[in-house]
């Protein structure tokens, strides 16, 4: 019997993806711009801005070209939709009521704070009934009815819907590495004028939006693709080279983003530029880290493999933990600089006390894994 091949690189990239998804949930407290997020502290500073932007450029791109190449790996083991939907759709269902769903009353409920902290239970019932579907407004701002922290999930299970068909229809075979490369860049760069803006759009809808869906499409069909070349390799000269420019032209878009909020200097620029700028900066960061972890990081290591079993609910937990964190430092009217690092570490504290004690090899875990 031939034993699976585990491309552990692969599963360490997934894991920081996914866990990065705390820093930068952190940040959201803490820069000058507003993100209408559940409070914005006193301290705050642009530098926060720069690296919230730097993470969102390549975190969730990086994410979905892993999920497309473990989507090229599994679909032909069979029942692939009833695993894709046991991994996908029902951890979306279930953890949307028990988190999303209390967070979004929460924050409703803070919009009353003398109803709340009277206990108005008739008064609160009614005002969540009012404001849940509410559109913003002048004075108060509300998300359209979405997803949370959890809309990735919605994405992928969408992306593996439209996977199987696709394969059947197209017969897609490229015999190039490079025709894939090429062909993904450039649907990246022609997704970004579907946007509203000259930035990816924020998924703040219950469905699937069509610049969203092409934008990650892109990173999902050559994850998926390079599962026929995983074994070619760049040199790791090539691989740092990229990793290192990629990093650098990020730091540049993410600057000319928080420009455009804040208006730090007179640039003046396109939005084919800013998209050109965001492509190659993007692109080559995701080349770069996993040709770079393919040499570095191809081999088990225990410590590492923990956090890659636990990722997942790591993520889906940390959202109100880092939230509640966020509150609570507010009140000692300390430095950006301290808060943001307590907040982060801290919430990834609890949510591996929650998980090493109360979810490891029982019952959730299973659900998260398609396993139960």
């Amino acid at each position: 019997m031939i034993k699976n091949e585990r491309y552990h690189y692969f599963d360490y990239l997934r894991a920081i993806a996914m866990l990065l998804g705390i820093p930068l949930h952190a940040c959201l407290a803490y820069g000058e711009i507003e993100y209408f997020w559940v409070l914005k502290d006193e301290s705050h500073s642009h530098l926060i801005d720069q690296g919230l932007n730097f993470l969102r450029l390549f975190r969730m791109p990086l994410f979905f070209a892993i999920s497309g190449f473990f989507t090229a790996l599994t679909i032909d083991k069979g029942l692939f939709l009833q695993k894709r939907t046991k991994r996908l759709l029902y951890p979306l269902l279930v953890f949307f009521l028990l988190i999303v769903v209390p967070l979004k009353l929460a924050w409703l409920a803070m919009e009353v704070p003398d109803q709340l902290y009277a206990l108005d239970i008739p008064f609160l019932i009614e005002h969540f009934k009012e404001s849940f579907f509410a559109p913003s407004s002048n004075t108060q701002f509300r998300h359209s009815p979405n997803w949370g922290h959890l809309w990735f999930l919605l994405y992928l299970f969408f992306l593996s819907l439209l996977t199987v068909p696709v394969r059947k229809i197209f017969k897609i075979d490229f015999k190039k590495y490079s025709t894939i490369l090429i062909l993904s860049m450039s649907i990246t760069f022609l997704s970004y004028f579907l946007m509203k803006s000259h930035w990816v759009d924020q998924p703040f809808k219950m469905y699937p939006l069509p610049s969203l869906v092409i934008y990650y499409g892109s990173f999902y069909f050559f994850g998926w693709q390079l599962f026929k070349f995983k074994e070619q390799s760049l040199s790791k000269t090539m691989a740092h080279s990229l990793l290192t420019v990629g990093s650098l032209l990020a730091i540049l878009r993410s600057n000319l983003e928080v420009n455009s909020h804040l208006n730090f200097y007179k640039i003046a620029h396109s939005d084919w530029q800013l998209a050109v700028l965001a492509t190659v900066a993007t692109w080559s960061i995701v080349i770069g880290v996993i040709y770079t972890f393919k040499h570095h990081f191809n081999k088990e290591n225990k410590s590492i493999s923990y956090f890659v079993k636990g990722s997942y609910f790591i993520y889906l937990i940390h959202l109100p933990i880092i939230i509640l964190l966020q509150i609570l430092f507010n009140r000692l009217d300390s430095h950006w600089a301290i808060e943001f690092p307590l907040a982060t570490l801290g919430s990834l504290f609890f949510s591996v006390l929650i998980y090493h004690y109360f979810i490891k090899g029982k019952f959730i875990d299973r659900f998260l894994k398609g396993s139960y």
